[in-house]
């Protein structure tokens, strides 16, 4: 690949370890990151494991506008970053350049999920990105940690071309982790282990996907619609992941239509910060935006 160009969405792209030296552009993922997060890309670059930059553009042979390289794998974040709180004040969010959520305030505790409500378009994936720093508030304060929030939309974020393990291996690598059994363990994908993701069925891929989440090392959790594809028993079984996870001192904020059955879990119904002038009827608002490439 000659060139990648920055979109409003966060990807990564790397080189796979061939003769080749072949790039890929994996899906849109999770990682919010620097002062500047919503304006550009992220990308990384894994030459054989030992460097990672960012910038808005990457050419073949070097790297155009890009920050001062950091080390690949980024190194592991100290136990003190866990038990994290978020605090939202006031917020204003903005879908392009429409405002659609008005004056939201709420707060998250280590150890609690807030699950947010409301019909479709009304704004919970507008929410979410902003909050994940993915795009801009328009007002208002997002109080909470650097790097401490895990982002999970609709897209699956996988190389199709690489196993469930190298998968996992490539995301802990990201993120400065190594211990790959917790996630495997959780989402049940020690039989699928050796598989590539593309061979997997939509459910399996789901799987993956959040199990992605337990490679982060990041105590809040902002989740857009994390069950979809998923039969009952792995609904259950995400649900007890996510139950794990608040024990341990993290926190979440789900978007979703379903009972999770998480029994500490509080409700926010987004309707009433729905912005003047925006249906919160609307079929197209969100589901529109998050389908973007």
């Amino acid at each position: 690949m000659e060139q990648i160009v920055s979109r409003a969405l966060y990807a990564i792209a790397y080189r796979l370890p061939s003769p080749s030296g072949k790039w890929g552009l994996a899906s849109p993922v999770l990682v919010p990151d620097g002062p500047h997060r919503s304006r550009s890309a992220r990308f990384v670059r894994a030459d054989h494991g030992h460097s990672i930059a960012m910038g808005a553009v990457v050419q073949r042979g070097g790297w155009v506008g890009v920050a001062p390289p950091r080390p690949f794998p980024s190194p592991a974040k100290p136990a003190t970053a866990w038990a994290m709180a978020l605090t939202v004040t006031d917020l204003a969010c903005a879908r392009g350049p429409a405002q659609v959520l008005a004056n939201v305030s709420f707060s998250v505790n280590p150890g609690e999920a807030l699950i947010l409500r409301g019909p479709n378009g009304a704004g919970k994936t507008t929410l979410l990105r902003t909050l994940a720093g993915l795009t801009p508030p328009l007002a208002g304060t997002i109080a909470t940690e650097d790097d401490s929030i895990a982002y999970a939309g609709h897209a699956d974020g996988l190389k199709s071309q690489l196993t469930v393990t190298e998968n996992l291996t490539f995301w802990a690598g990201v993120f400065g982790t190594h211990d790959l059994s917790r996630a495997i363990t959780a989402f049940d994908l020690t039989a699928l282990a050796d598989r590539r993701a593309g061979e997997l069925s939509a459910g399996q891929k789901r799987r993956l996907s959040l199990a992605r989440l337990l490679v982060t090392d990041r105590p809040i959790w902002c989740l857009d619609e994390p069950t979809v594809s998923l039969d009952t028993e792995n609904t259950a079984r995400f649900a007890s992941a996510v139950e794990a996870h608040l024990a341990g001192g993290g926190c979440a904020i789900i978007a979703t239509h379903i009972d999770l059955g998480l029994p500490t879990a509080r409700t926010l119904d987004i309707s009433p910060f729905v912005a003047k002038g925006v249906s919160a009827t609307d079929p197209f608002g969100d589901d529109l935006f998050e389908a973007r490439p």
